[in-house]
């Protein structure tokens, strides 16, 4: 039942149902059991799909060491285990880290299935997905594209997630007429598949978005990010760190169109959220704040700019120090408010 609602976007039933699940399986047969770690990664999955990157790691992390334990490295449990833990890693922002998990699990792929198979697929996208050599990331994405082909054809999940690999690698690359056109097959094959309202087709035009927006369509860019928010909003809900993503990104849209008035109001419903579920003392937290004493700044509001660029300052200097990018972005952004007020 969890996994059935995890399927279906229906992510905090499905923890509630896993969690109760987990608690029988302790039980009855503790920790060290195959059932307990699957559950464990299943968890770890909707932590993921939840935004709790940190509960998920923990649950992955549980699930290895039990896999380890019980079946040792080349196995196809401890392969998922290891591909969990590198998700939450790279959703943690540990890319170093997660790329080390993320060989392991292609290491063990390939040696139990060999390279067509969809498990070495998803392990060869999963590395490219956070290597800085763009051209060693394209290779690996390219392979696994060519597997997901051929084991399932064009209009399948994996291969759509393929083409969205592809295009966030040539957006890293510069060629955004490439990334585009991969980004808009992934589109095609997520909308065919699950339709609009699903997080699959919110992620590639989120993607699109960006495309638009570097090749200076601001138009295109907001349509694009009012439908990733109409989505984020119908399964995710107001008090989501994706929709308070789409919110950010939205206003970040609208103050580039001049759109102040619904800017602020955008900037401010994400920054709920962050303070949240996160805190006042957070980079992103940090960085709204920052936003919208830009807009302000721009209406002419310059006492709430003020007040915003400090806290965005004070936030950065707890976290960041004095020497860093943006806690200059700070300094400077303040120093030019006091020489107008």
């Amino acid at each position: 039942m969890g996994n059935l609602c995890n399927k279906l976007d229906d992510y905090v039933s499905a923890k509630n149902c896993l969690e109760r699940a987990l608690a029988i399986q302790l039980k009855i047969s503790g920790e060290d059991n195959a059932i307990t770690a699957d559950i464990l990664v299943n968890l770890g999955n909707v932590f993921d799909n939840l935004g709790d990157f940190t509960r998920a790691k923990e649950h992955f992390e549980r699930a290895l060491a039990i896999c380890l334990k019980i079946f040792g490295e080349n196995h196809s449990r401890t392969a998922l285990s290891l591909h969990g833990l590198g998700n939450s890693l790279k959703n943690l922002n540990d890319f170093s880290q997660a790329g080390k998990y993320y060989q392991r699990s292609l290491a063990i792929s390939l040696k139990i299935f060999g390279e067509n198979h969809p498990n070495t697929a998803m392990s060869l996208r999963a590395l490219g997905g956070v290597l800085r050599d763009r051209e060693q990331a394209k290779n690996y994405i390219e392979r696994a594209l060519a597997i997901n082909m051929k084991v399932f054809g064009e209009n399948h999940p994996s291969t759509a997630a393929s083409y969205n690999d592809l295009g966030y690698v040539f957006n890293g690359l510069l060629d955004y007429a490439q990334a585009k056109e991969y980004y808009e097959r992934a589109l095609a094959i997520f909308i065919n598949i699950y339709g609009e309202a699903h997080t699959e087709t919110a992620t590639c035009l989120s993607n699109l978005r960006n495309v638009f927006m570097m090749l200076g369509d601001n138009e295109r860019a907001k349509e694009y990010y009012e439908r990733v928010l109409k989505i984020r909003l119908n399964i995710l809900g107001e008090e989501h760190i994706d929709t308070a993503n789409a919110l950010m990104h939205l206003g970040n849209v609208l103050e580039l169109l001049e759109d102040y008035e619904r800017a602020i109001e955008c900037q401010k419903q994400a920054l709920a959220v962050y303070l949240k579920i996160h805190g006042e003392n957070h980079g992103i937290t940090a960085g709204l704040f920052n936003n919208l004493g830009i807009v302000y700044t721009k209406v002419g509001d310059y006492i709430q700019a003020k007040e915003k660029f400090e806290r965005a300052l004070t936030i950065r200097l707890k976290i960041f120090g004095e020497d860093h990018d943006n806690t200059a972005v700070s300094l400077v952004s303040l120093g030019c408010v006091f020489k107008i007020i």
